[in-house]
């Protein structure tokens, strides 16, 4: 569980009067050898002396599943809310966000193809036609090398 608190920025200007507070609690729970669960939720919010605070918050769960010691499938899902449109501009904004991340582990390389779909509650992503969509589909591969 954290916290941060104190002045915050109003657009890119440390603002003396407006402070921002935001607590962030991160989990995880080891079901079987195998199996694993986590998650992530935040909120912030910016106290302003003149006018209305302004707030947003967002979570995360996890899911893990080791096949073999060569194979791991993950499993997210995430939310944002944004009431005032303080992170995502658009006012009483959200975003759902699902996510499938395969894991191919090959001594201390690993390969991670990943599907992820993103889906806001207004038009927010461009699409190839460069006009705004409320969907954006995305796979990615990612290589890690631990040493």
């Amino acid at each position: 569980l954290n916290y941060i608190g104190g002045k915050d920025f109003e657009g890119d200007t440390l603002a003396s009067d407006v402070s921002g507070h935001q607590v962030d609690l991160t989990a995880t729970f080891q079901a079987t050898e195998a199996l694993g669960f986590g998650v992530n939720a935040t909120s912030k919010t910016n106290a302003v002396a003149e006018g209305d605070n302004t707030n947003w918050f967002g979570a995360a769960l996890y899911a893990n599943y080791a096949f073999s010691d060569l194979f791991t499938l993950g499993l997210r899902g995430e939310y944002i809310g944004d009431p005032d449109g303080e992170i995502l501009g658009i006012p009483d904004g959200n975003v759902l966000s699902l996510t499938a991340s395969g894991n191919f582990h090959v001594g201390a390389l690993t390969i991670i193809p990943e599907f992820r779909v993103d889906m806001a509650s207004d038009e927010a992503f461009p699409d190839e036609d460069g006009k705004l969509a409320k969907t954006l589909p995305v796979v990615l591969v990612a290589a890690v090398y631990s040493f």
